[in-house]
């Protein structure tokens, strides 16, 4: 039985409704209108649950994977910091992709579902976390809830496009990113993962070329951390920079996914990491921006570079399989 079938079955003792109707629900409310979506899902608990049973791990294993190909390694358990922290899918992922954690700090304005979320993942992990919940909402004062010692590895994940899309949330944004950069360690990281939609990859661009601007961090994924401007936001408005994780999801999984009419061939989602300024953490290098655009006898694909967009092509049988197999956000290297 898959770690995702296991979450399915717990979260579906949670509620005597139709939990299939619930999490075509769930979908609706996060494909059309995300901001009513957090609205709906912390105050029902059919939808709470429906969340833990379809989205939960599928976010705790994008987190993990992410991590693993960012190879973001500590020499000791990580102190995690997770804002926003919902039911714990970050904390979650970074359980998965460490097994072993140090001190957890989880900031939520709901303590309830950080406390469910913690007995779902001892409970399918069979772990124990040493974890504190702060209550407080994050668009408020960080005295309300930052740790008083560093923090090497620090989670904003599906949060900031709660926040809206105006200057004014804008500014809460930065705000929020300077205060959990001042909690990082000297050599810590600071990961935002967003929903992959045009909207809000792009609003995350535009905060990208905003830490780049204020000097007092640097950015080492996606992107270079030397480039001033973005150059998929500046090259056009219909670009958008976002990445897609293959996926092979588990056949118990894939009956529940059939029912639903719904598919998870791809984890997708846009992100930054972000480390102090004088952290020896080296940033990226080549990195695929755009899908395989595919001829009857070439393949094309965007790479971003230091020096802007190129374009990385060749024919069909002069190209090895691993050049068609791309994926966007993957990391590449050509010297080899």
């Amino acid at each position: 039985m898959s770690l995702e079938y296991e979450a399915f079955l717990l979260a579906n003792s949670m509620h005597r409704s139709n939990i299939l109707s619930d999490i075509k629900l769930l979908w609706k409310s996060i494909a059309i209108d995300r901001a009513d979506f957090l609205a709906i899902y912390l105050q029902k608990p059919s939808l709470k649950r429906a969340y833990l049973s379809y989205y939960w791990v599928l976010y705790a294993i994008k987190i993990a994977r992410l991590l693993n190909n960012l190879k973001i390694n500590f020499e000791n358990p990580p102190k995690i910091l997770d804002l926003g922290a919902g039911p714990l899918s970050a904390t979650m992922g970074a359980a998965l992709f460490y097994k072993n954690l140090s001190n957890i700090f989880a900031v939520d304005r709901d303590v309830n579902f950080m406390k469910i979320g913690l007995k779902s993942v001892e409970k399918l992990l069979n772990v124990k976390l040493d974890i504190e919940f702060i209550k407080a909402n994050l668009k408020w004062f960080s005295s309300s809830w930052k740790p008083k010692l560093k923090i090497d590895l620090i989670f904003i994940a599906h949060v900031l496009n709660e926040f809206g899309n105006n200057y004014s949330s804008l500014e809460k944004k930065k705000k929020l990113i300077l205060n959990a950069i001042n909690c990082l360690s000297p050599n810590g990281v600071l990961l935002i993962i967003e929903p992959a939609s045009k909207t809000i990859s792009r609003d995350l661009m535009k905060i990208r070329d905003w830490i780049q601007d204020n000097e007092q961090a640097k950015i080492i994924a996606p992107c270079f951390s030397g480039i001033l401007k973005c150059p998929l936001l500046v090259q056009s408005k219909f670009n958008w920079c976002h990445s897609e994780i293959s996926y092979n999801r588990p056949t118990d999984m894939a009956k529940i996914d059939k029912l639903l009419g719904l598919e998870k061939d791809f984890l997708k989602f846009s992100y930054l990491a972000i480390t102090p300024i004088d952290s020896n953490r080296k940033s990226s290098k080549l990195r695929i921006v755009s899908g395989a655009m595919n001829s009857r006898y070439s393949s094309k694909y965007y790479v971003c570079s230091q020096d802007g967009i190129k374009t990385l092509s060749g024919y069909r049988n002069d190209i090895s399989n691993s050049f068609v197999d791309f994926r966007r956000g993957q990391e590449i290297d050509l010297s080899v």
